[in-house]
C-alpha cells in the first residue's frame, strides 16, 4: 500500500482519537474548576446583591465567591481538600465597611489615659486616673489624655491651665482631648514646650488659642490645626512598637465585623518620625492582610503631588479630605441659625452666644482646593457637618464642575449632620454622596436637642431616608476614634433613630433595615469605587465576609447592635 493511502486510512482515526481525548479533558478541567476551597452551609446567607437575595451555602475558590445556592447543591462543589463549615442556622453577610474611620490615630489614642465618659462615668475617677499618671511618670515626659467629655461624664467642667497645673501636675505636659477631637486641653509646660504666648496668632485652616478677657491664654485649644506645634515636641522615637498598635486596632475593627476601612485622614504626625504610611502599606502587603484600607490626604496639597495608583486591593489612596467646617461640640460646625443659649453651649463648650460656627478657611478658597484635586483625577471627601457648611460645599463643587464636567466622579460630603432636602437633591444633581455620622443621635442626641441646636433642628439630623429618597447611595460611619467602630450600631440607629436614653429623634428619617445594611456594605464599597471587587457576596466579588449569630432582617431592631460577631473572613481566609 502506497504511502499516501496509509494517511488516508490512518488520519481519520487519529482525528477520532484527538477529538475523543480532548473531550475527556474538557469535563476534567470544568469539574476542577468547580472544586471549592471553602464552603460555608445549613445556614443564611445575605448576598446583598441588587435583589437582596438570599441562601443557605456559599462557596468560595482562591480568595472569590464562587456560588450562592441552596440545599445541598454545595456538595457537588467539594472535594476531599475543601474546608467544610456548618453554620449551625447562623448568618453570613459581606464584611461591613466602615467609610470613615481614622486607623492610626485610633491606635494612638488607645494608648493614651482613657478618661472618657463610657469607661469612667464621673468626671472624678476620670480625675483620679490623670493623677495616678503622673505619680507613675517620670518628670517632664508627656501626660497624655483622651475622652473628656460633658455630656456623657457625670461633673465633667472645662480644664483650665491652671486646673491642670495644681491638681495634676506642673511638672509634665499635658494634654487632655476632649470626645469630639475638636477641642483640647493644655498646661502651662505643655504651652510653654510648643512655643505657644499669649501673643501666638490663631493658624490658618481653623483654630484658635482661647484667651481670656485679659488676653491670657485658658490652656484651651480647638480644632487639629492648632495642635501640630505640641506634636513636634514629642519624643523623636516612640515607645510604642507603631506596627503592632496598629494591627492591634485593626483587630477592633475585625472584631466588629469590618473587612474594609475608609479613612480620610490617616494622621501619621501622632506617631512623629515614623514612616506611618508605610508601615500601613506593609501591613497590607502582609501574607494574611486584617482589613482594607483606602485612604484619602489631609491638609493642603503641593502642587507636585501625585496619587499612588497601585493594584494592590488591601492598600490604595483614593484623594483628597478637606475640612469646610468643624464639631458641633466645639461650636465650629456652621449653621444657619444659631447655636442654643445654655449653660451646657456658654458655660462649658465654649460657644459664644448668638454664634453660628464659621468655615476652616475662607469660603472662595474652598472652589480653589477642589479644582486643584479635581482637575488631577483625585476623589474628595469634604467635611460638612452644618446645613451652612453644606452650602459651601455646594457652591464650591457646583462651580468646579461646571468650569470642568466630570461624570462618576462620587466626591463625598461628610458626616451631613444638618443637610436639608433640599441640599440632598442639588447634591444628587452634582453627583456627589453623602456619608452619615448616624451616631451622633445614639450618643448626643439628648444633648443636641435639649442643649446645643434644639428639637426641631435635632429632629432632622441625619436625613438618612431623605437622601435615599433623592436617590443617593448612602453610608453610615462611626468616626472613631470619636465613636467607637460599630456597623451594627449604626444600622439600629440609622433603622430606630433612638438616642441613648430611648428618646426617638426624626420618626421621618428611619429608614429600613435592608436600606441600612447597604449603607454598610455595597453602598461604601460604591462611593470608593469598589463596588465591583467587595459590598456583596456575588459571583466572582472579593469573599470578604462577617459571619453572625443571628439574622438582623429578622432580629428586634433595638437590639440588633447586640449581634454577636462570631468570626470574620478577608478574601476566605479567617481574621477574625
Amino acid at each position: 500500500m502506497r504511502i499516501e493511502s496509509v494517511f488516508q486510512v490512518l488520519l481519520p482515526l487519529l482525528q477520532q482519537y484527538l477529538i475523543g481525548i480532548t473531550l475527556l479533558w474538557i469535563p476534567l478541567r470544568v469539574i476542577s474548576q468547580q472544586e471549592a476551597d471553602l464552603i460555608f452551609h445549613n445556614g443564611i446567607i445575605i448576598t446583598v446583591d441588587e435583589d437582596f437575595s438570599t441562601g443557605e451555602f456559599l462557596a468560595i475558590r482562591d480568595g472569590r465567591v464562587m456560588k450562592v445556592g441552596n440545599g445541598d447543591a454545595f456538595e457537588s462543589l467539594a472535594n476531599g481538600s475543601t474546608e467544610v463549615i456548618d453554620l449551625n442556622g447562623r448568618t453570613i453577610m459581606p464584611g461591613f465597611i466602615e467609610p470613615h474611620t481614622h486607623p492610626v490615630l485610633s491606635a494612638a489614642l488607645s494608648n493614651w489615659v482613657d478618661v472618657s465618659g463610657s469607661t469612667n462615668r464621673t468626671a472624678a475617677r476620670a480625675l483620679n486616673k490623670l493623677k495616678a499618671a503622673a505619680q507613675s511618670t517620670p518628670k517632664g515626659e508627656w501626660i497624655l489624655a483622651f475622652g473628656w467629655d460633658f455630656m456623657s461624664l457625670r461633673g465633667a467642667q472645662p480644664l483650665s491651665r491652671e486646673y491642670l497645673d495644681s491638681e495634676i501636675s506642673d511638672q509634665h505636659p499635658i494634654w487632655v482631648m476632649m470626645q469630639s477631637q475638636h477641642t483640647h486641653y493644655f498646661n502651662t509646660m505643655a504651652l510653654e514646650l510648643a512655643g505657644i504666648t499669649n501673643d501666638t496668632p490663631d493658624p490658618p485652616g481653623g483654630g484658635s488659642y482661647v484667651k481670656n478677657d485679659k488676653g491670657e491664654l485658658t490652656g484651651m485649644v480647638t480644632e487639629s490645626a492648632t495642635v501640630i506645634p505640641f506634636i513636634r515636641t514629642f519624643e523623636t522615637k516612640s515607645k510604642f512598637d507603631v506596627k503592632n498598635e496598629i494591627q492591634r486596632y485593626y483587630s477592633v475593627y475585625n472584631s466588629k465585623g469590618i473587612t474594609t476601612i475608609g479613612a480620610p485622614g490617616i494622621f501619621p504626625e501622632v506617631y512623629p518620625n515614623r514612616d506611618v504610611i508605610g508601615i500601613c502599606e506593609e501591613l497590607s502587603a502582609d501574607k494574611d492582610p486584617q482589613v482594607r484600607l483606602f485612604y484619602y490626604r489631609v491638609g493642603l496639597p503641593s502642587l507636585n503631588d501625585t496619587i499612588r495608583r497601585t493594584d494592590n486591593w488591601f492598600f490604595r489612596e483614593l484623594g483628597q479630605k478637606y475640612w469646610i467646617d468643624g464639631s458641633p461640640y466645639t461650636g465650629s460646625m456652621l449653621i444657619r441659625e444659631p447655636y442654643l443659649t445654655s449653660s451646657l453651649n456658654q458655660d462649658m463648650l465654649g460657644i459664644p452666644e448668638g454664634s453660628h460656627g464659621h468655615t476652616m478657611y475662607p469660603s472662595p478658597a474652598y472652589q480653589n482646593l477642589f479644582f486643584q484635586a479635581h482637575t488631577r483625577g483625585w476623589q474628595i471627601a469634604a467635611h460638612s457637618q452644618g446645613d451652612s457648611a453644606v452650602e459651601h460645599a455646594l457652591t464650591a463643587f457646583n462651580n468646579v464642575l461646571r468650569i470642568s464636567p466630570k461624570k462618576e466622579h462620587r466626591y463625598r460630603l461628610e458626616h451631613m449632620a444638618l443637610a436639608t432636602p433640599q441640599q440632598l437633591r442639588k447634591m444628587q444633581s452634582l453627583g456627589l454622596t453623602p456619608s452619615f455620622h448616624i451616631n451622633h443621635i445614639y450618643y448626643y442626641g439628648d444633648s443636641l436637642s435639649a442643649s446645643i441646636i434644639g428639637i426641631e433642628r435635632a429632629q432632622r439630623m441625619m436625613a438618612v431616608n431623605s437622601a435615599l429618597k433623592a436617590g443617593h447611595k448612602v453610608s453610615l460611619h462611626n468616626d472613631s476614634p470619636m465613636y467607637p467602630p460599630d456597623p451594627l450600631l449604626a444600622i439600629r440607629t440609622a433603622v430606630t433613630r433612638k438616642t441613648m436614653s430611648g428618646k426617638v429623634l426624626g420618626l421621618n428619617e428611619r429608614i429600613d433595615i435592608r436600606e441600612a445594611i447597604k449603607a454598610v456594605t455595597i453602598y461604601p464599597a460604591w462611593q470608593m469605587h469598589a463596588e465591583k471587587e467587595i459590598g456583596s457576596l456575588e459571583e466572582g466579588k472579593r469573599a470578604d465576609l462577617v459571619i453572625l449569630g443571628r439574622n438582623p432582617l429578622n432580629y428586634n431592631p433595638d437590639n440588633v447592635h447586640r449581634i454577636e460577631v462570631i468570626a470574620v473572613f478577608l478574601e476566605g481566609k479567617k481574621v477574625y
